[in-house]
């Protein structure tokens, strides 16, 4: 998946500087894993989903 693919939604909901702490932090909702490490494994429909998820407030 590209960069374009997640980042766009990402930007709808957070700030450049924190899309990049995002990355590299562990996430309950992609079982600890750091969402950086789920698109490198081939797994960007999970990091979708916890962008979308954040985006209509599930974590808030």
């Amino acid at each position: 998946m590209s960069t374009v693919s997640w980042s766009s939604p990402a930007l709808r909901v957070w700030d450049e500087a924190v899309i990049e702490d995002w990355l590299d932090g562990s996430s309950a909702y992609l079982g600890g894993a750091t969402p950086r490490v789920v698109i490198r494994r081939g797994r960007s429909a999970e990091v979708l989903a916890a962008i979308a998820d954040d985006e209509v407030g599930v974590y808030g």
